[in-house]
This record gives C-alpha cells, sequence and structure tokens, in this order.
C-alpha cells in the first residue's frame, strides 16, 4: 500500500459482465490500450504475474513517454496492481513530480453475473511542486481516463460476452 501523503484518484462502476471475462481484457500487458486512455501501447518485457515487467507509451503533451512497471499485486480474476520502474519523456529521464506511483484494478463479483471494478491510483509527491503539478495537471487528467477506462470496458466487454464462443472483442484477437 502507497505512503500516507500518497494522493488517490479511485473510480468505480458495476459492469454486467463477470469476472473472469473482464479479466481476459485488463491482464494481457499487450490489451491496455484497448481500455485505458492513457495508454498508446504496451508490451511485455519479462515474466508472468507477480513480478512481470511491462512498457507503456503514453503521450504527455507534444512529448512520447515509456514507463517500465512492475506488476506488484497479481491475483487472477480478482486484482491486478503496478507500480512505476522508470519514466521517460522523449527518451530522456522524466522529471520526477511523484516519487511512488501505483495503480491497482480490483473485480468484486455482484449480483446478476456483474463485477463491481474499482480503480485506484496512488501518487507520493516528491516535493511541494511536484503535490502541486499532480493536483492540478495529473490527478485531472488521471480521473478523466479512469471514467474513460470504466466505459470502455462495458463496451469491450459487452462485445466479448455477445461473442462468448470464440471470445474474440471488436478489436481483433487481443482478447482471445
Amino acid at each position: 500500500m502507497p505512503e500516507r501523503n500518497a494522493l488517490e484518484v479511485r473510480r468505480e462502476r458495476t459492469i454486467i459482465v463477470p469476472a473472469d471475462v473482464l479479466w481476459q481484457i485488463i491482464e494481457p500487458a499487450e490489451n491496455l490500450p484497448v481500455w485505458l486512455p492513457l495508454c498508446d501501447r504496451c508490451e511485455r518485457l519479462s515474466g508472468d504475474g507477480l513480478g512481470r515487467l511491462q512498457r507503456m507509451s503514453v503521450k504527455w503533451g507534444r512529448k512520447q513517454g515509456e514507463i517500465d512497471q512492475e506488476i506488484t499485486e497479481y491475483l487472477p480474476g480478482r486484482r491486478l496492481g503496478w507500480r512505476h520502474v522508470d519514466e521517460r519523456l522523449d527518451g530522456r529521464p522524466a522529471p520526477r513530480i511523484s516519487s511512488d506511483v501505483r495503480t491497482l484494478i480490483e473485480l468484486h463479483p455482484a449480483p446478476g453475473a456483474a463485477t463491481r471494478v474499482v480503480l485506484r491510483s496512488w501518487n507520493v509527491p516528491a516535493t511541494a511542486l511536484g503535490g502541486l503539478m499532480l493536483r492540478i495537471v495529473a490527478l485531472p487528467r488521471i480521473r478523466k481516463a479512469f471514467d474513460k477506462a470504466l466505459t470502455n470496458l462495458a463496451a469491450s466487454s459487452g462485445t466479448l460476452v455477445a461473442n462468448a464462443g470464440g471470445m474474440r472483442c471488436s478489436h481483433g484477437s487481443c482478447c482471445a
């Protein structure tokens, strides 16, 4: 769990899709761009499950960013969490706004084959200026992205349920 002075964003929504179907969307690193709008691309660097390393590509203004992440929480069908281990902008070390960044996705079974999806992000400011930047720029951006992510999950998972025989989503074979 993050430090006490972490700034948190939390968004949740009940989606009428079983957790095991949602897990097929959120677990593969390569699927992150399908549902998380902050992510342009994501690739698995090494490992599986707990300890897996992955690299997420993002746009930050006009700059191209890369965030190396380590999976720190992994409970199949229920929890997926990661922490940032390295951040770069245009190939150079990114300014240190946060000293620790963590994301957690929780899937809670709900009545009627539904799932309560909880998205959480914690950012520990590295400095007072970093805290200000997080509050003014980063946290509103994360809130908006999480809201859109929940909408995307509901839409993507609805396609999966409709095609349950082959378990292929409308994006191609990414969710197979």
